[in-house]
């Protein structure tokens, strides 16, 4: 006499039972001569073995794909440390956070203010640039023209002109602020440099920023770029 298990389960002879001494099949003694050396647990309603890959006690069923990775715990990501970056996508996130704040929360660094631009496109270009110490005071400010040219690379001129000011007065942890989304992200790493010419003014950007930095390159608008506009567009005739 058998007796009733739960639903789904293979019933599991009772052996001290007198009419339960009759031979195994072959199939019963290897599931209880597995049980006797498988832990089990309960998962999704029947009980099955925790190794995985092993065969399910409900009808003997092949259960590698339900029962994968039974019996180990589940790997668990360490915490993101604050700033740091995983993937190319929250790069660009976290780096246009950090140009959104306001610029009243950027204090305590001195201030390189950069422009440039150019009438046509290519056509007639110039820079312009505004240094600030800490305090707020004007250290230097200077503006000049760069002949026939696009505007980003009148942008790449502007910031390089002011950072070789920065270490001419031997400024560190400098703040750049410039309104040219392009030199920003490729400064930072967001967007990659498929023009040679400013893959080089980008390199000689870099290699001043070591002598000056660490340097917080910073996205302004237009608007708040006021006085190194006027610069460039005092060169260029438009005001």
């Amino acid at each position: 006499m058998e007796e009733a298990g739960p639903i789904g389960l293979v019933p599991v002879p009772v052996l001290d039972d007198p009419l339960t001494l009759a031979p195994l099949d072959e199939k019963r003694k290897r599931l209880l001569a597995r049980l006797a050396d498988d832990a089990v647990e309960q998962h999704s309603g029947v009980l099955r073995l925790t190794r995985p890959g092993d065969k399910c006690l409900a009808g003997m069923r092949d259960c590698a794909q339900q029962c994968r990775g039974m019996g180990t715990q589940p790997r668990r990501r360490p915490p993101r440390r604050p700033g740091k970056a995983r993937s190319d996508a929250e790069r660009r996130r976290l780096a246009q956070a950090s140009r959104s704040r306001p610029l009243s929360e950027r204090t305590g660094r001195p201030v390189l203010w950069c422009d440039g631009g150019a009438r046509g496109n290519p056509g007639p270009s110039a820079f312009g640039y505004v240094l600030e110490a800490v305090d707020g005071s004007l250290l230097r400010e200077a503006g000049g023209a760069l002949g026939v040219g696009t505007a980003n690379v009148a942008e790449y001129r502007g910031l390089i002109a002011g950072l070789e000011a920065a270490a001419e007065f031997g400024l560190r942890q400098l703040e750049v602020r410039i309104d040219s989304q392009l030199v920003v992200a490729q400064l930072t790493g967001e967007r990659q440099i498929k023009n040679p010419t400013l893959a080089a003014f980008a390199e000689r950007a870099r290699e001043l920023g070591n002598k000056v930095g660490p340097v917080r390159w910073r996205w302004v608008s237009r608007d708040h770029n006021g006085r190194a506009n006027a610069l460039v567009a005092r060169v260029l005739g438009l005001h």
